[in-house]
């Protein structure tokens, strides 16, 4: 018998010593979505969503160039301001894509093509062959660049446009100033934006 109650006494001290362990309840949140938050650690989930900016920049819809030989060196080659405003909520980059002639317009070639001596002392038939285009700063600022030649075309940052700010340049050229009659003849832009890198 003594050992009998040395057996019972045995499991009862046994089961006395274990303890059960419970998973904590999850924290449901109410009808509104909120949750009390007590003494014990809760960890909420938060979802986050980014819409994409719309990218948009205003300018110039179309601009001129005029030259007059006849003019002081300095003075013979004229274009308006160009103006590019930064539409969006973020900086902008603006890059040059390229320049082409239309129709019988000369053909965009490298500003190096020729020294600045050089195109000056174009022939007629190269004077109406040949131009270089490029974009400066209106304001004096560090825009300097020059389109590549038409069959060389390459997309080359132009400069950045702080949010809400603008960018304004004109056109620079090299031509040759044997014109014989008064010309006409257009060229093709072309620039894009997209985000400050």
């Amino acid at each position: 018998m003594k050992k009998l109650l040395s057996i019972v006494l045995a499991v009862v001290m046994l089961t006395a010593m274990t303890t059960t362990a419970f998973a904590a309840e999850p924290i449901m949140p109410d009808q509104n979505g909120n949750v009390s938050i007590g003494k014990d650690e809760i960890t909420i989930g938060i979802e986050g969503r980014v819409e994409p900016i719309t990218l948009a920049a205003t300018c110039n819809i179309s601009t001129y160039l005029s030259i007059d030989p006849n003019q002081p060196v300095g003075q013979q080659f004229i274009s308006p301001v160009i103006t590019v405003s930064n539409d969006c909520n973020a900086p902008i980059t603006l890059y040059a894509v390229g320049m082409k002639a239309t129709g019988s317009a000369p053909k965009v070639v490298a500003h190096d093509k020729y020294s600045a001596e050089g195109w000056q002392q174009l022939s007629r038939a190269q004077t109406h062959a040949n131009i270089a285009l490029g974009l400066k700063d209106a304001d004096g600022g560090s825009l300097n660049m020059w389109f590549a030649e038409e069959s060389a075309q390459q997309t080359s940052v132009l400069c950045n446009i702080p949010f809400q700010g603008q960018q304004r340049m004109k056109l620079q050229a090299q031509f040759g100033r044997a014109w014989d009659g008064g010309e006409s003849f257009k060229y093709g832009m072309t620039l894009k934006i997209g985000l400050q890198q």
